[in-house]
């Protein structure tokens, strides 16, 4: 790393202590008071016992009568409850201000998602940073709650081992000296322990998301199937013992290092104690030192040798700990993209929408998706914007939703900029039923609620349009079902048209200017496609609609069609009109033609249709 690069680092590490100092100040100012006292307890409890251990023994040693001597016991072991309940109490104090803190963070990083521009979630950096940030997360000893408790491990340590080398010193100042040299002996180790960990880091997090894809596919009730009539299990098998060959591979050589360490320590520990025998016992014989001080000398040098191995690990894993906790630091510090200030007022009537020489680039991608582009859309239009797969039809649709932001060109509503408008008022625009459709795991109401206020008329009326009455006119809970099987045992197992439906009176529901039906059909049979786009269009009198798709059963009823090619209009006309013209979407139409010419049906699946299971 270069030195610019290591001034950054650093800078980025103080930040993200900053970071966690503050939101820890503003989720609980008391966390601050306990988690000192229990630094203070934790360092004086050890020396409390030396000490009053020490001074029973002087007391024995001297032969005082049995009753001060069981009235001074009585009294130490008072002194040591009641240390022992304060340091229990606070303690657990502690642990529940940072469990809840974990929970907060936890739920900060999911709210903070949902807050994000769009585009910071696309690409492979942006799964790679939320992919972090949750890892700091995934249990209380991770990044963040590692970090909480090694600061304390760090302080406790240094301050004990000031304490306990300023009372060897007095014994024999050779102590410094073997302080000195076992700190830079533990201090080169750890260089290179670290070195390892932090080169060995993506490997471990590799080999961590294998087993973790491993667990999740044979926990999936999908995979069954094929694992017996594939006889896959010895497969699996394999690539489990690979995987395990592999992380015993990867911590082999840091298991060597741990080795190293700890008998560099015994080592030093060995010429620790003998000095501190050899000295005690020269001062006893001189009388310059009581019998009973032997034990705090002998007891100091075992716990300072201790108490400086914590501080070399507890100091090491801090830092690494810091390193990873960056990544949370990062996600909530990441710039919008979009505009949140309403320069402009959202018109209550959509005239015209309009792309200009838009051009865009998915992140990693290396060529655009969208290559300037012009399109313009007028009010009530009916518009089909059909292609092949990866023409970018969705991609186009992200952008006129506002999803995306385009690398060059403009997107404008009534001849407005799009970015004029503040983006959680233009969202506001749009009722869009998606391809990929998730669901969570709420009442069937709810879901088509979707958090808006409810209107009693317009919710039946929606319902009964949808076709979603008919649904659930069989079911005992009605529109009080809950939905997504898979977290809830009891819950109705939609079908693909069924889904379509509830999707379709969500979009209703909105009560947008704009509708947009983006490629929801593909699981569909061709007649049930057909059926929901002519409900879609019956719906969307009075407002501009959109359908998205590479097949064609919606093009028919559509005003205008758009073929796009490698993300530019290849054709554009009425059905009648580009069938005539004899082009890509007059071959395209009759290759799927006998789908709805023969009016072909096929069996609704009985395998899951529904996806979701989302919290």
């Amino acid at each position: 790393m270069s030195r610019k690069g290591e001034v950054i680092a650093m800078r980025d590490r103080t930040h993200t202590l900053k970071f966690l100092v503050t939101r820890l100040w503003q989720f609980d100012q008391c966390f601050f008071f306990y988690y000192f006292l229990d630094i203070v307890l934790r360092i004086m409890t050890p020396l409390y016992q030396l000490f009053v251990s020490v001074h029973l023994i002087s007391i024995l040693m001297k032969e005082s009568d049995l009753l001060s001597f069981s009235k001074q016991v009585l009294g130490v072991i008072g002194g040591l409850i009641v240390l022992e309940a304060l340091k229990t109490f606070v303690l657990t104090t502690i642990e529940k201000h940072r469990v809840s803190f974990h929970i907060h963070m936890f739920n900060d990083v999911f709210a903070e998602r949902a807050r994000l521009d769009y585009p910071l979630l696309v690409g492979s950096d942006a799964a790679k940073l939320f992919d972090n940030a949750s890892r700091c997360l995934d249990h209380s000893e991770e990044a963040l709650g590692g970090i909480i408790a090694n600061s304390a491990e760090v302080m406790i340590a240094l301050l004990s081992v000031l304490i306990y080398i300023n009372v060897l010193a007095q014994l024999s100042s050779i102590f410094l000296l073997l302080l000195v040299v076992m700190i830079s002996g533990l201090l080169v180790i750890k260089h290179f322990q670290n070195k390892l960990l932090k080169a060995n880091r993506p490997l471990h997090v590799k080999n961590n998301t294998k087993f973790s894809y491993l667990n999740h596919t044979m926990g999936d009730q999908r995979v069954a199937k094929d694992v017996r009539l594939y006889s896959m299990s010895a497969w699996f098998k394999d690539i489990f013992d690979q995987l395990w060959a592999d992380y015993e591979r990867i911590v082999r050589p840091e298991n060597k290092w741990k080795r190293i360490e700890g008998l560099y320590v015994m080592g030093m520990l060995v010429i620790m104690m003998g000095l501190a025998y050899h000295q005690s016992v020269q001062e006893i014989r001189a009388g310059q030192m009581e019998p009973s001080n032997f034990l705090i000398y002998a007891s100091l040098v075992t716990m300072m040798a201790s108490s400086l191995t914590n501080f070399i690990n507890a100091s090491a894993t801090f830092f690494l700990q810091n390193e990873k906790l960056m990544a949370l630091y990062y996600y909530f510090n990441q710039r919008p993209v979009l505009n949140h200030q309403p320069h402009e007022a959202i018109p209550q009537e959509i005239k015209t929408i309009e792309f200009r020489n838009v051009t865009y680039t998915y992140p990693n991608a290396n060529r655009p998706i969208i290559n300037n582009f012009n399109l313009k859309i007028h009010a009530n239009e009916k518009l089909a914007i059909v292609g092949e797969n990866g023409a970018g039809k969705t991609t186009l649709i992200k952008l006129m939703l506002g999803l995306l932001k385009p690398d060059h060109g403009e997107v404008l509503i009534n001849g407005i900029d799009r970015s004029k408008f503040a983006i959680e008022d233009y969202y506001r625009l749009f009722a869009p039923v998606f391809q990929d459709n998730y669901l969570f795991t709420f009442t069937i109401k709810d879901t088509i609620l979707q958090g808006y206020e409810e209107d009693s008329l317009r919710y039946h009326q929606v319902f009964n349009q949808s076709g979603m009455a008919k649904v659930v006119a069989s079911l005992p809970h009605g529109d009080q079902t809950a939905i997504v099987r898979e977290v809830n045992s009891e819950g109705m197992q939609l079908s693909g048209g069924q889904l379509q439906k509830l999707k379709l009176a969500q979009a209703l529901y909105k009560k947008a200017p704009i509708l947009v039906l983006d490629e929801p059909t593909a699981a569909l049979d061709p007649i049930s496609e057909s059926e929901v786009y002519q409900n879609y269009l019956a719906f969307s009198k009075g407002k501009i609609a959109l359908f998205i798709s590479h097949r064609l059963a919606s093009t028919q009823f559509c005003e205008r069609i758009i073929y796009l090619h490698k993300g530019q209009v290849a054709e554009e006309g009425s059905h009648k009109d580009l069938m005539q013209e004899k082009g890509a979407y007059y071959h395209m139409f009759e290759t799927q033609a006998y789908y709805y010419r023969e009016k072909i049906t096929e069996p609704e699946s009985e395998e899951l249709s529904e996806q979701g299971g989302l919290i």
